[in-house]
């Protein structure tokens, strides 16, 4: 739960924040292999993963966005991706598509071709270009589109996303 916490000295500088953030993702993921394991064993399981994940979880998955362990966390998250909306940084994102995105993909990273990252003996390169790969595609999903890029119709269904993910959310389960 204590993923994506923004440094005072960071504060004002959402892009440096970010980075860094997405860089101690990597950094925990990498230092703990068996929650790597269970991560991939909740998503490859239907409807959410066995009952010693959901209560490790304290709760239903949904739960974790308002109650739960991991709600300062995605709280966190959306407040660093709103203040790099405010500086024209990141375009405006729904943060739970875009936790899922970074997390999809650094898993997928961590265990294939194999799980090699996972064991005692990790590679420090392999670590700076999961590293360099997490940040290029957060900065890919995040940069802002230019008007010439379905500007107006992208915004409309972003903003239609971000709306039912803010109601679904702030209903109580």
């Amino acid at each position: 739960s204590q993923q994506f916490a923004i440094p005072v000295e960071l504060a004002h500088k959402p892009r440096e924040a970010l980075m860094r953030a997405c860089n101690e993702f990597v950094d925990f993921h990498v230092a703990h292999p068996a929650y790597v394991r269970l991560s991939l064993v909740d998503l490859a399981t239907p409807e959410g993963g066995m009952e010693y994940i959901k209560r490790a979880a304290g709760g239903p998955f949904r739960a974790n966005f308002r109650s739960g362990p991991l709600a300062p966390m995605h709280r966190r998250l959306a407040q660093l991706l709103t203040a790099g909306q405010r500086a024209d940084e990141f375009r405006a994102v729904v943060p739970l598509d875009f936790y899922r995105l970074l997390k999809g993909a650094l898993l997928v990273q961590l265990v294939f071709p194999d799980d090699q990252l996972l064991l005692a003996r990790r590679s420090p390169l392999r670590v700076r270009r999961i590293k360099a790969d997490i940040w290029d595609l957060a900065m890919l999903y995040l940069t802002p589109r230019t008007s010439t890029e379905r500007g107006p119709q992208i915004a409309h269904e972003l903003n239609d996303r971000i709306r039912i993910e803010r109601s679904s959310g702030s209903r109580a389960t």
